[in-house]
């Protein structure tokens, strides 16, 4: 494996997704590891041997090594023992390992954090290579967790990154580019679909994300001609699925403009256009919402990028996007969410009982919080407030994050690191111009981690619970919407793993939903 040699053994040190590299089958990333090799090399008579753990940290893999020292120890692979994989030589030592300390997390994103990180996985290192000698040792990066590449843990994944590679550096080991071929595969999807996916929960890859992972793997170490069976067959198959029927069109919401004193805000609108064959440049244009500038208005080329402005008032604000080239004529609907105004930043141990394991509203007030529930010094701080003051920030709801672009999906991993037993308040204000009964439908689409909710509307409590503990991870809450102004109002708490929640709002009639009026800015 640039060294590689044929009947190599190769072992593979990570988690969950490590797991799943075997588990899921032929497009797990181990097997296609091993038949991208057996594609390229007839004879390789290569054989993997997968060492992935649910929820594995570096630091807890320490301690599944030093057990496995002593007695037999079992990991997500069945009948896969730790003790015998890790006793015997390894030809290849492959180690992926960092995801579950973002998610966890059992680190922060400060540099002494990520240093002690390091450390730890320096250990590890050493003692993974004790017990297997291998003839190479590889370093693979850590995969994307979140598709937003602005989101907090997506630069804390960077900073941890660099650090892997500063390590395989200065250990002589190989770095394995799989973080940035499965950013690279993502970008290249989203050219021709808008939710186009490589993790479809934002962690553990989906069928093209492991494709990218064996073929980064086998391309770190010099296995071009395996690489290219498994791009040719899996992932350039993954792409010509996404881009489906020509003339193509796409495009991505970036949003650029946010600020916490108005209710305008600015986005971009980038647009992807694929031809159904060599031909003229098309005419793109974007009609938007009443009272949205749009620059420029007309541009021309494959790729262009819109700059819209205004204020996005409505649950969802719908835009038009149209590619004109010749008789043909492309038109795809955009639409961007309401925002909301969330504060987080701060710490609510008390709000958890028992391990951390039970959500207990009443014992997790904060001072200040009633001035929250009345809708009232958002964007400040209240001034018996103790504790670090909460960080304000807009946020929009996007494909990048658990939860989807729907108007009321909130994922706080768009905003915060998400430190253990971190709690956020968010607010909305909505107007109508008559009482509108409606429904609130809380949910939760995280596949690990409990998620504490308590809601207002109008200072009225409507919630307070663990969304994950709820039959089906979700909660219906009827209310009436006064005329004029509504505040509604959320406090988030999180002990641990992913953080995300909705809170939705339903009409029965379909235009009094269209009529609502949403802002960020409070109001009296």
């Amino acid at each position: 494996m640039g060294a590689g040699q044929d009947g190599d053994r190769v072992v593979f040190v990570g988690d969950s997704i490590t797991g799943q590299g075997m588990n899921i089958g032929p497009g797990g990333f181990i097997n296609l590891f091993k038949a991208g090799l057996d594609a390229a090399r007839l004879d390789s008579n290569v054989s993997v041997v997968p060492l992935g753990g649910s929820g594995q940290t570096v630091g807890s893999w320490q301690n599944v090594e030093k057990q496995s020292r002593e007695k037999e120890t079992f990991l997500d692979v069945k009948n896969v023992d730790v003790r015998e994989a890790l006793g015997r030589h390894a030809d290849v030592l492959i180690v992926m390992l960092g995801m579950n300390d973002s998610l966890s997390p059992s680190l922060d994103a400060s540099p002494a954090s990520l240093d002690a990180w390091a450390c730890r996985y320096r250990e590890l290192l050493a003692s993974l290579r004790s017990r297997t000698t291998p003839r190479v040792t590889a370093l693979a990066t850590i995969t994307p967790n979140t598709e937003d590449p602005k989101s907090p843990k997506t630069l804390a994944i960077a900073e941890m990154n660099r650090r892997v590679a500063a390590i395989a550096a200065e250990q002589d080991c190989v770095l394995l580019p799989t973080s940035d071929t499965i950013w690279e595969t993502l970008r290249a999807g989203r050219r021709f679909k808008p939710d186009f996916h490589v993790a479809p929960d934002f962690v553990h890859p989906n069928g093209v994300g492991h494709a990218s992972v064996a073929a980064a793997m086998l391309r770190g170490l010099g296995e071009t001609k395996a690489a290219e069976a498994i791009t040719t067959q899996h992932i350039q198959k993954a792409l010509d699925a996404a881009r489906g029927e020509l003339p193509g069109l796409s495009y991505a919401i970036v949003p650029k403009e946010l600020p916490l004193e108005s209710d305008e805000a600015t986005f971009e609108i980038r647009a992807f256009y694929t031809p159904a064959a060599a031909g003229g440049t098309p005419r793109l244009s974007l009609a938007a919402p009443t009272g949205w500038q749009v620059k420029p208005v007309e541009p021309q080329g494959n790729e262009s990028t819109f700059v819209v402005t205004g204020k996005p008032e409505r649950l969802e604000n719908v835009f038009t996007l149209t590619a004109t080239a010749g008789d043909t004529k492309k038109e795809t609907t955009i639409t961007i969410p309401a925002p909301w105004l969330i504060g987080t930043g701060f710490t609510n141990p008390a709000a958890w009982e028992r391990g951390a394991q039970d959500y207990v509203p009443d014992k997790g007030v904060l001072p200040g919080e009633e001035r929250f529930a009345a809708g009232k010094d958002f964007g400040g701080t209240p001034a018996d407030w103790k504790g670090n003051a909460p960080k304000w920030s807009r946020y929009v709801a996007s494909v990048n994050h658990t939860g989807g672009a729907t108007p009321g999906n909130v994922s706080l991993y768009a905003v915060s690191f998400a430190n253990t037993f971190e709690t956020g308040y968010g607010a909305r204000w909505i107007h109508c111009d008559r009482e509108v009964p409606v429904e609130l439908r809380f949910g939760s689409q995280v596949f690990a981690g409990q998620q504490g909710v308590v809601a207002w509307l109008n200072g009225e409590k409507l919630y307070a619970g663990s969304i994950t503990n709820e039959p089906n991870r979700k909660a219906v809450r009827k209310a009436v919407l006064k005329p004029g102004w509504n505040s509604l109002v959320f406090k988030a708490n999180h002990c641990q793993w992913q953080w995300q929640f909705s809170c939705d709002i339903l009409c029965d009639n379909p235009a009094d939903a269209a009529s609502l009026r949403i802002s960020t800015v409070p109001r009296p």
